[in-house]
């Protein structure tokens, strides 16, 4: 019998991810499932944290590509933390399935 893909590569879900960032959509597990149609929700959160993780390399590379001043740096690190403080309610409650 053929082996059957897996929906939920780290690819797929950093494209995922992505795609809802971008829209400014909230990035769950159950969002990023439904995107691909399926997949194993421990591997789906699991490559969001990846995703995540290269988002936040991103973010700091880019601030000392800029070599933004001081106070532009505690502003948008400020907003980086408030944003990942909002999400990770909702991400945690999707992993304990309630």
């Amino acid at each position: 019998m053929p082996r059957v893909a897996h929906k939920a590569t780290p690819e797929a879900v950093a494209q995922v991810c992505e795609k809802l960032f971008r829209a400014g959509e909230p990035i769950t597990g159950e969002a990023v499932r439904e995107q691909l149609g399926g997949g194993s929700a421990p591997v789906i959160y699991r490559y969001i944290r990846q995703w995540e993780e290269a988002l936040r390399i991103r973010h700091l590379t880019m601030e000392a590509a800029l070599n933004l001043e001081a106070p532009h740096v505690k502003a948008l690190t400020a907003v980086w933390h408030a944003a990942a403080a909002a999400a990770a309610p909702s991400r945690s409650t999707e992993e304990d399935g309630t």
